[in-house]
């Protein structure tokens, strides 16, 4: 069976670091974030999805996106009994095994280095 998740949106709140695992390869951290996406044709039914990025997927979400930040997850929808908010309720989060910037931000980046002109070499000698 096949349980793969693909999601974009932005950002609600910066991420929490949460949860710590020992493991025989070393302590993992669990970090937990909420996305807000809108549907594909843009209405305005908006679904907040709880995320959470284990150890260096969460280091590199809390490094470079912030609330607001538009980011493109892929990851795999994970249930779980929650006793101590919600009286075991089942609650779904996105385990997200990777994180990118949207293609607009490469694109972003890809044109603001095209404005950096090029480096030109002095018409003199070089002293070396």
């Amino acid at each position: 069976m096949l349980n793969q998740v693909t999601l974009q949106g932005r950002l609600v709140d910066d991420l929490k670091p949460g949860l710590l695992i020992h493991t025989a390869g070393g302590d993992v951290m669990k970090y937990t974030f909420t996305v807000a996406s809108q549907d594909e044709y843009g209405k305005k039914a908006t679904q907040f999805i709880p995320c959470a990025a284990w150890g260096k997927t969460g280091e590199f979400i809390s490094k470079y996106f912030k609330k607001g930040y538009m980011i493109f997850l892929n990851g795999r929808l994970t249930s779980n009994k929650d006793y101590a908010e919600h009286d075991g309720a089942t609650m779904l989060e996105l385990t997200v095994a990777r994180a990118d910037f949207p293609s607009e931000k490469k694109i972003e980046l890809a044109e603001a280095m095209e404005d950096i002109p090029p480096i030109e070499a002095p018409d003199e000698d070089l002293p070396f």
